[in-house]
Order: structure tokens, then sequence, then C-alpha cells
């Protein structure tokens, strides 16, 4: 039988990786920034989707990496199940798009939304 629980986040972070896979900007904390997260497995697809919609007002994430978000960066989750003990799930996210949704009526803050990707292969298809 499945345990089932939920997911409990404990560590997001954004990051830019060099051509050779050191991280070349960041890690930013954006787990105190998060105004909802949607982690979405298909049956029928080899993806896991992530929707994060965050509150930008200290600035970081507008001049991060010099550019502020492109749409090329990798986010970092680190999350656990609070009803089982199993293994901590630790997956690592492409960010396909950056969306710039509102800014806030003093021009103080900025609500964004990160579309994210992961792709995984399924090891049993020949």
């Amino acid at each position: 039988m499945a345990k089932l629980g939920n997911l409990v986040i404990d560590n997001l972070h954004l990051v830019t990786l060099n051509k050779d896979g050191s991280i070349k900007a960041g890690p930013v904390e954006l787990f105190s920034k998060i105004v909802s997260a949607v982690l979405n497995q298909s049956l029928f697809e080899s993806s896991i989707t992530l929707t994060l919609t965050i509150n930008e007002s200290e600035g970081p994430l507008t001049r991060f990496n010099k550019k502020g978000i492109l749409g090329q960066e990798f986010v970092i989750l680190t999350a656990h199940n609070n009803h089982a003990n199993d293994k901590p799930i630790n997956l690592q996210f492409y960010v396909r798009s950056a969306k710039h949704a509102e800014l806030s009526t003093q021009g103080q803050s900025v609500l964004m939304t990160l579309e994210c990707n992961k792709r995984i292969f399924n090891r049993f298809i020949h």
C-alpha cells in the first residue's frame, strides 16, 4: 500500500551553471519568496513540471546573474513526505520560462512565475 502524505519543501534554490556544470551564479534562496508551488508528474509523459509563483521585493532575482531571470536557469528542490520515513527527494529543474506577472502599486515588488521542467527517463523501456 502506498504511503500518502504531504510534500514538505525543505530547500529551494535558483542557480545558473557554466558549460562544465559548475555554479556560475547563485544559489539564491527561493523558499521564503514562494506564493504558490505546483508540482505535477504526468502518467503519460516522461517529465515532471514545477510551476512557482514568487514574490520579489528585495531585488536579487531582478539582478540575478546581472541580467535577471531569463528562463535558462536551474531550480534545485529538496523535499520530503511528512507521513513516511522515505529518503529525501532531490530534484533539479530547468527553468523554461519566467513571466513577470504583476508590479505592485508602489513599484516595490513584483510577482514572477517560473515554469520549470525535469525530464525523467524510463529505464524499463527497451
